[in-house]
């Protein structure tokens, strides 16, 4: 297999990969409402563990405040 066909693959691996989280994620969204203390595949996956305890006010405030808003 030459260089492109490599390229190929791997590229198609990856995509695959990122649809499968992406489904995983969304039944993450469905479980959730029954279940407390579920963390989402994709933090798990990338080994994320940072939580937002910001309340939606403040994400609202913050998002303002960064796009340069009042």
């Amino acid at each position: 297999m030459g260089w492109a066909g490599r390229f190929a693959y791997l590229n198609a691996k990856l995509e695959r990969a990122n649809i499968e989280l992406y489904a995983m994620d969304l039944i993450y969204l469905i479980a959730k409402r029954n279940y407390n203390g579920l963390r989402q595949p994709s933090d798990l996956y990338f080994q994320r563990k940072k939580v937002d305890r910001r309340t939606g006010k403040q994400i609202i405030e913050d998002l303002m405040k960064n796009l340069g808003g009042e």
